[in-house]
């Protein structure tokens, strides 16, 4: 049924497992719970389907692996009662992390789970059976009569015969009026005390009979709340961390970052902390933005980066040219981000560089780069206009290889990211040339249309590609235009996991940076 049963800690521990197919669920690390979008219910890849639960305060994940063509039903049910159960036996028993033994639990959990599956699966099947479950109606006396439902974590064996169920009855309207209605109408009168009473039994909230000792542990609960929330040791709940949800949330679309992308990883953050407790002398806001700000600083340092001059140099022990393709959308910078790339590994590595004219198809796109060229003092490989760009870059490769040249930085045409026509010649280049590097070139200014194109890009050529490559890596220009709405960075690089080589932060050449995360982080929640 399940291709893998697991539960690990965060630094990649497995402490109990059933099943053995360990590569989803390793893309589901890398892709889902690394990049900080555990608000996801569940995450498709390669025909499993993967869901988990978390429980922050003792690290651990748990996760279920299974085939997207065989469905099964209430998994999360399975995951909440096994992480339940681990809790229980954390706390409650006080067995040490590593030294339980969960295949006994598991298997009187796994039960039960599938005994409740097999009944839904059933009464889905047979859908008459629910004529069986009709809801009760409310008495006079405000009470009312309910189904018994069985539940994955309370589930009682009962020896008592089933009753006929009867058939509900709907009475007419009594019109007639009396003393006890007219009295049950006014208002004026705190009629609503036993009844809320009665409503706070039902969640479970129901006090003590003495009110006066109600009263007193009433203020002091809420002045040691109050201290907590100054002095720290105050476990994290959902209405205490509901309101900084939406702050933190706001702050980040000012800033630029996508309404979607904000939402969801302030609500990452948000269930990270639930149930556990701040710091001693940390503030609940101080926690959150701390938190924060170490999840959106992992996204912006990914492991999957790319050090162009260190693959170049590696490249070059091997003799072998190191080949680099630009590509984005019309006006962003292309010609120009290629040039200051050529500038920095020619000063930086030594590295001789060539550079190929594949923007075969806007006028004037060969003479931009000779400008740059004859800057540089670098050649330029081109072939005129109207040639198919896969061959052109073919072919600039082949003499670079034949000259003994580094690296080859090739140009390609500026073309809307919805533009089939121009995608499939991307496509057709990468599939030709298979260059080391794809780096999108986009503008720090545009926000979500910036994503979009960064998304779209990625997702044409990793269908059109043989291989399924996508964008390996980001530039982003006009960085020093944007003042403190830097959200763009962020946005990318949580919508695609693809990092950011550079940014562009001025007009002349050596005017590339590579981005510190922490300057982000620091413009971001500021």
């Amino acid at each position: 049924m399940f291709e893998l049963l697991c539960i690990f800690t965060s630094g990649g521990l497995v402490l109990w497992n059933q099943g053995n197919l360990w590569s989803p669920l390793n893309i589901l690390i890398a892709t889902v719970l690394q990049q900080e979008r555990t608000h996801l219910s569940q995450f498709i890849h390669n025909g499993y389907i993967m869901k988990w639960d978390l429980l922050p305060k003792f690290d651990l994940i748990f996760a279920a692996v299974y085939q997207e063509l065989y469905p099964i039903f209430f998994v999360e049910k399975l995951l909440q009662a096994m992480k339940e159960k681990f809790e229980y036996l954390l706390e409650k028993k006080n067995i040490p992390l590593r030294k339980i033994h969960f295949e006994e639990d598991f298997q009187i959990i796994y039960n039960e789970w599938k005994k409740e599956s097999k009944l839904y699966k059933r009464n889905t099947e047979t859908p008459e059976e629910f004529n069986l479950f009709i809801p009760a109606i409310k008495s006079n006396e405000g009470s009312s009569e309910k189904s018994p439902k069985k539940s994955l974590s309370k589930t009682k064996p009962s020896s008592e015969k089933k009753k006929p169920i009867k058939k509900a009855t709907i009475k007419g309207i009594d019109d007639k009026v009396t003393k006890k209605k007219i009295e049950e109408l006014d208002v004026s009168k705190d009629k609503t005390q036993n009844n809320t009473k009665n409503l706070e039994f039902l969640k479970g909230e129901i006090s003590d009979s003495d009110s006066d000792e109600n009263q007193e542990l009433g203020f002091f609960s809420r002045f040691a709340n109050k201290v907590k929330s100054f002095t720290g040791n105050k476990e994290i709940v959902k209405q205490d961390i509901a309101p900084l949800v939406s702050e933190f949330q706001n702050t980040l679309i000012q800033k630029n970052v996508g309404e979607t992308i904000s939402e969801q990883l302030c609500t990452s953050v948000s269930n990270s902390l639930l149930h556990t407790k701040t710091a001693s002398f940390t503030s609940l806001a101080t926690t959150f933005k701390v938190t924060l700000s170490n999840s959106i600083e992992k996204l912006l340092t990914p492991q999957n980066y790319k050090n162009i001059l260190r693959d170049a140099l590696a490249a070059k022990n091997l003799r072998t040219p190191y080949v680099i393709v630009f590509c984005g959308i019309n006006g962003v910078g292309k010609s120009t981000s290629l040039a200051k790339v050529g500038y920095y590994l020619k000063t930086k590595g030594k590295l001789s560089i060539i550079i190929a004219a594949c923007d075969t198809f806007r006028s004037g796109a060969i003479e931009q780069l000779r400008v740059h060229s004859n800057t540089l003092e670098v050649p330029l490989f081109e072939q005129g206009y109207g040639k198919e760009p896969g061959f052109v870059a073919r072919e600039a490769i082949k003499v670079a290889k034949n000259q003994g040249i580094d690296v080859v930085l090739i140009d390609t045409a500026g073309r809307m990211q919805h533009n089939e026509s121009l995608m499939v010649p991307l496509a057709t280049l990468v599939n030709i040339n298979n260059p080391d590097i794809v780096v999108f070139v986009g503008e720090a200014l545009v926000g979500n249309d910036g994503v979009d194109q960064l998304m779209t890009f990625n997702k044409t050529l990793m269908e059109k590609t043989e291989s399924g490559r996508g964008v390996d890596g980001i530039i982003l220009t006009k960085f020093d235009s944007v003042d403190d709405k830097v959200g763009a960075a962020l946005s990318m690089v949580y919508s695609t996991g693809k990092p950011i080589l550079f940014i562009g932060v001025g007009e002349r050449y050596p005017h590339l940076k590579r981005l510190n995360a922490k300057t982000v982080v620091k413009s971001l929640l500021s």
